[in-house]
């Protein structure tokens, strides 16, 4: 009987093995930026993301904090969009939450939106509000997004109003969506790179970005808290064809698929930015 069970196991850890390989050789491995020091109980954060290379279906996240996120993507054939999510309470991981199952009064609430901005709902990664922006990014040029929570009107609810702008351009007022929970500061900071298209082809061509000037400022009249350091995190997919470090030039940089080669920091290991390292 023991033989009997050894084998289911073995069959059992072959089949994780085997879909481990294929899922690398699949996708692009998703990498995380997770920013620190922050301000005590974060209501407002930003930062600047330079895409130095993209691919189609790429994600570059921005903002992401404990109930939502922003930044930008590629759907190729030369649309560029910002991206901006709410979650509404549940578990953010449920790859089978289905939409329509959230009770109507317990649905993300659009509060307003810019002039193109577009707003739906989405499931399968937890259920929420989200909203599509065109934007007109481009390789090479910054773009900044700002994320701002406090308490809703109504009682039990906290409302994020989120806007972005282009290299030095005017401030574009993407959304304000509202979702049922106390307000409790926005959380952890962190930005990461995400390959969406997975088609195996995707896993042989590298995506690059550079995300500086992140601070994050607490109630009232504090000062912003600049981020001078950030943990460097990745997805489960087996594969070290990522990489993270800072630039001369006082950024954070996140590299993944392609030829990558993790020659900077280590996964898991503290990025530093040049201002603030120590000999």
């Amino acid at each position: 009987m023991m033989k009997g069970i050894l084998s289911v196991v073995m069959a059992c850890c072959a089949l994780v093995a085997s879909a481990g390989v294929e899922t690398a050789l699949k996708q692009a491995r998703s990498v995380h930026l997770f920013y620190s020091p922050l301000a005590d109980k974060a209501m407002e954060a930003r930062g600047t993301v330079t895409v130095t290379e993209t691919q189609d279906q790429s994600y570059f996240a921005i903002l992401c904090f404990d109930r939502g996120y922003c930044g930008i993507q590629d759907l190729g054939h030369g649309q560029h969009i910002f991206i901006f999510s709410v979650w509404e309470p549940g578990d953010s991981h449920d790859f089978s939450a289905r939409q329509e199952a959230v009770a109507p009064d317990r649905r993300v609430r659009v509060l307003s939106v810019g002039p193109t901005t577009k707003a739906s709902r989405f499931g399968g990664e937890g259920t929420g509000g989200k909203t599509m922006t065109p934007f007109d990014w481009k390789v090479g040029e910054p773009v900044s997004a700002e994320i701002k929570t406090e308490s809703d009107d109504e009682e039990g609810w906290t409302k994020y109003t989120c806007r972005a702008r282009l290299g030095d351009g005017p401030w574009q007022d993407i959304a304000v969506l509202s979702t049922l929970g106390e307000c409790k500061g926005l959380g952890s900071i962190y930005s990461f790179v995400e390959d969406f298209r997975r088609n195996y082809k995707s896993a042989t061509v590298s995506r690059r970005a550079e995300f500086k000037d992140f601070a994050t400022k607490g109630l009232g009249p504090s000062r912003w808290i600049p981020a001078t350091s950030a943990v460097f995190s990745a997805d489960s997919t087996q594969t070290m064809s990522i990489d993270a470090g800072a630039t001369s030039a006082g950024a954070f940089f996140l590299q993944t698929g392609g030829d990558t080669k993790n020659e900077h920091v280590p996964l898991w290991g503290q990025v530093t930015l040049p201002s603030v390292s120590r000999d």
